[in-house]
């Protein structure tokens, strides 16, 4: 995933090397007594340990060690990453070995997926409706994994966005991270922060694609439209849009660079989706890179067939259902409580006293 250059070798296995060639040359030269050492067909392991068995002069200890570190240094030299700690580089090199893209495999499974989505929550048909597509699309040029265009989804509070958004990294058996705009270090949280600030590291969705090795996670930035404008009063990008705009352009995606590690990384093939409020204050290079979708509210008979599939799976008697049912069909027909939050809360409640002890 990271664009790094590696030896193949270890420090101790270069040591090993070293040690091994020689033995081998001072056994040729006659200076090894030969049933010291295994017979030719010995295996590899054993000659890459004789270094300890025949135990090698010291002198020849330090000679091996200081031609060890003028290698390992260009090495690293070569790799790019010799600015990095030793932890750090050992974080990158695990997945320079190769990250997972999870998701459907063929076009029936992009097809089961979709229609799953459309089951549980048929209101969010128009934003299913593109993924399905691009997702179908993907797969039939040879790609893998789930991949979709970046997304806004613009709809009142609690129509399930973020909802919805889990519920296909479920699915999908994709990590989901969530990154709350109202935060005012988001933008930070994206890209990360260089070192030599006290809160530097990398961006969370490159914490993400190091720690569970999936190089497309859903990456939701909820409320972007409160963004604000993506330049300062002295023209240097400052807000999260900023450090957006080069992950959600495709050819800038797929080398972008870290300021924390300062190596490149794949980014194109996170799914991203974010949410908004109002569409007006999006600023326009972002929503130039997206596709917008605007939803209206959730229908009554919508919330009702959603209480009827999430009562049984929350472990909720049948007249649980039938009580936030109830609720739900209380409310006249585009009411303000009438959205997948409230209902949410009204069968957490219940769940919470469905699992609390009984006083004897």
């Amino acid at each position: 995933m990271p664009d790094v250059r590696k030896f193949p070798l270890s420090s101790s296995e270069i040591e090993d090397r070293f040690a091994k060639f020689l033995i081998a040359l001072r056994k040729r030269l006659g200076k090894i007594d030969a049933s010291e050492v295994t017979a030719e067909g010995a295996k590899e392991e054993e000659l890459l340990h004789l270094s300890n068995a025949l135990e090698l002069p010291t002198k020849d200890h330090y000679k091996i060690d200081r031609r060890t570190k003028r290698l390992v240094a260009k090495q690293d030299a070569r790799s790019g990453l010799a600015h990095l700690k030793s932890n750090d580089r050992k974080r990158l090199l695990t997945a320079e070995r190769g990250v997972s893209l999870n998701g459907p495999d063929s076009v029936h499974g992009v097809d089961e997926l979709a229609s799953r989505l459309m089951e549980e929550m048929p209101w969010m048909q128009p934003v299913i409706k593109p993924i399905w597509q691009d997702a179908r699309h993907h797969i039939e040029r040879g790609g893998s994994g789930l991949w979709h265009r970046p997304l806004i989804v613009v709809g009142p509070p609690g129509i399930g966005k973020s909802h919805f958004a889990r519920r296909l990294a479920e699915l999908s058996q994709l990590p989901a991270l969530k990154i709350d705009v109202g935060g005012g270090s988001a933008g930070f949280a994206i890209s990360g922060v260089q070192r030599g600030w006290g809160t530097a590291g990398p961006g969370r969705p490159v914490e993400t694609i190091l720690s569970q090795g999936v190089g497309n996670p859903i990456v939701v930035v909820d409320e972007i439209c409160k963004a604000g404008t993506c330049y300062s009063e002295a023209g240097f990008s400052t807000s999260i849009v900023t450090s957006l705009l080069g992950l959600l352009e495709p050819v800038s995606a797929r080398s972008w660079e870290c300021p924390y590690f300062n190596v490149n990384f794949d980014m194109s093939r996170i799914c991203w989706i974010m949410t908004a409020n109002n569409v007006s204050t999006i600023p326009l290079p972002l929503r130039s890179r997206c596709r917008v979708i605007e939803m209206g509210g959730v229908a009554k008979a919508d919330l009702l067939k959603f209480v009827g599939q999430e009562a049984p799976k929350r472990g909720l008697e049948p007249m649980d259902a039938y009580v936030v049912a109830y609720l739900v069909g209380s409310y006249p027909e585009g009411h303000p409580a009438l959205n997948l939050r409230v209902v949410t809360r009204y069968l957490d409640d219940l769940e919470a006293l469905a699992q609390k002890p009984v006083l004897h």
